[in-house]
């Protein structure tokens, strides 16, 4: 005699919600589901019915010019860090992980920082920069903060 299918269907939403947005285990679900339902299901038979629903969570990173726009806008002007950038994009409601951030801003060739074996043709390639902008007479003026801030905006990542 085969064993009887388990119906979980009318706690689909319940289960999506628990797995997708409160991010819990699968085998806690099934103790939930045990405690609050009385329904005692295998880690296996939640496994199949999620797959099955296609609830899944690995989500895919969207990659757009918009959002490619807008990476640039965090990293250079406004000075941010990978998760806080992160933070930022799903904030405003793009779908993306840490690590396709991370990919999308390195394929963009956005670097925070220079190899160790280049340091001093990267400070040379500094050192001519500066030099050029103190020629046109425009960063005469600035402190440490604003230079950081006028070569940042200029496209360059410099230490401060």
């Amino acid at each position: 005699m085969p064993t009887p299918i388990i119906d979980i269907e009318c706690h689909r939403e319940y289960i999506k919600s628990l797995f997708q947005e409160d991010n819990i285990k699968k085998q806690e679900i099934c103790d939930i589901l045990l405690q609050k339902f009385g329904i005692h299901i295998s880690l296996r038979t939640l496994e199949s019915r999620l797959k099955q629903w296609g609830i899944a969570k690995n989500r895919l990173s969207e990659d757009t010019p918009e959002l490619r726009l807008r990476l640039t806008v965090l990293f250079f002007d406004v000075g941010l860090e990978d998760k806080d950038i992160l933070h930022v994009l799903q904030h405003e409601g793009y779908q993306i992980e840490l690590r396709k951030l991370q990919t999308i801003r390195k394929d963009m060739g956005l670097f925070r920082r220079g190899s160790v074996f280049n340091k001093e043709e990267s400070d040379m390639v500094l050192e001519q920069l500066v030099q050029k902008e103190l020629d046109k007479g425009e960063i005469l003026t600035f402190g440490r903060g604003l230079l950081y801030e006028y070569f940042r905006s200029k496209g360059h990542i410099i230490g401060r």
